[in-house]
């Protein structure tokens, strides 16, 4: 395990990386465990502070309302979930849903 401050809530959490698809397994004390893509992970960085916290604080509710079979991932959208153009209607930018531990 590898260790790196958490994307969602800053604290130092342990993570793995995983390849399929490409990104990371968090373990968190605080938001629990989530997987979250590089794409998703960058654009974390990459938006206005201010959203980037409301955004923030809404992924960590969600992390922790996770069941233990079920497993929070936060990732980029398919070409085929993509509605917006970025002009008038918001480009979706990322996702975020739930798989079961065992899938």
């Amino acid at each position: 395990m590898n260790n790196q401050e958490c994307p969602l809530c800053a604290v130092t959490a342990d993570f793995k990386v995983v390849n399929s698809p490409f990104g990371k397994i968090f373990s968190c004390k605080e938001c629990g465990d989530f997987f979250i893509d590089s794409a998703s992970e960058n654009y974390l960085l990459e938006i206005a502070e201010v959203t980037r916290t409301e955004l923030r604080n809404r992924l960590i509710e969600l992390a922790k309302s996770s069941k233990n079979e079920r497993l929070l991932v936060i990732r980029e959208p398919r070409n085929d979930e993509i509605h917006g153009d970025g002009h008038g209607v918001a480009k979706l930018r990322m996702l975020t849903e739930w798989k079961n531990r065992s899938a």
